[in-house]
């Protein structure tokens, strides 16, 4: 099986970011979960469907995305890719943690400095987990079109991933099933081991008894870019606090969201005023 060592697809990046002030001498049209321009040395790293973190000067980690379509720039040696996905993260995150190595560096091996001014940097799943990690707050966004509450929304998630984590169990008894921080783009849990997956999966719960769910078109690129690899489950007739809170169902399809058996809807427009 291949590594995720051995493609630059799914190896998370940092994309560091001025905002569009000027950064290593240069000044480049970055706009923050819109879209971000960058020299063409880094073409080979930035593929459709690479998860991210954004560093922005004086702030530290702010976010997370995955890349998506990638355009030549109109400046000669540069290109631009859109932002899928993006979610601001609760709080910002340091370049440190809290035992005050860089979430960037490797310690064990010897690595303690990163060179943070560089555009685009290379980090492990593991470290991209802790980052997203470390920026949650105790409570969660609301998603377009889900619940009414953010506790609400909390349950629904919470027993959807629970029932995913006990059904993959049982039909892979031989791999580890591991959840993702929470705030993950593209993906909620991995079977096998993160660094050599064997499936990416994507959980999404409802009330509705029907599977009906929601998905951005991060998580749909996502789905395309790494179809060997992903499963999506759906949970419904989901009613956690409820009487009856063992009756529900949960439906696994593997391959990338699209095709006829599908119902794919777009439920609202991203735009930019010029």
């Amino acid at each position: 099986m291949e590594r995720l060592s051995d493609t630059f697809a799914l190896v998370p990046l940092v994309f560091f970011s001025s905002e569009g002030a000027e950064r290593s001498g240069y000044r480049y049209a970055d706009r923050t979960g819109v879209s971000y321009e960058f020299p063409d040395a880094y073409l080979a790293r930035i593929l459709p469907g690479t998860p991210f973190v954004y560093h922005l000067a004086a702030r530290g980690y702010t976010g997370a995305g995955i890349v998506g379509p990638i355009r030549p720039s109109t400046q000669v040696g540069r290109s631009v890719c859109e932002i899928l996905d993006y979610r601001g993260f609760d709080s910002d995150v340091p370049l440190k943690r809290p035992d005050g190595y860089y979430y960037e560096a490797d310690p064990d091996a010897g690595k303690v400095n990163v060179y943070c001014a560089q555009g685009v940097r290379s980090i492990s799943v593991g470290q991209f987990e802790l980052i997203v990690a470390a920026s949650l707050s105790q409570e969660t966004p609301l998603r377009p079109g889900t619940y009414a509450s953010v506790e609400d929304a909390n349950e629904i998630e919470r027993a959807s991933v629970d029932r995913a984590i006990a059904w993959l169990q049982s039909q892979y008894p031989d791999q580890s099933v591991v959840e993702m921080p929470r705030n993950n783009p593209g993906f909620d849990l991995v079977v096998g081991d993160v660094a050599d997956p064997k499936l990416y999966v994507e959980v999404k719960g409802t009330r509705a008894d029907s599977s009906v769910f929601w998905m951005t078109e991060g998580e749909r690129a996502f789905s395309a870019a790494n179809s060997a690899k992903y499963m999506l489950i759906v949970v419904s007739s989901l009613r956690p606090s409820e009487a009856g809170a063992g009756d529900w169902n949960l439906r696994a399809r593997t391959g990338a969201v699209g095709g006829d058996d599908f119902v794919l809807e777009p439920s609202q427009w991203r735009g930019l005023l010029r």
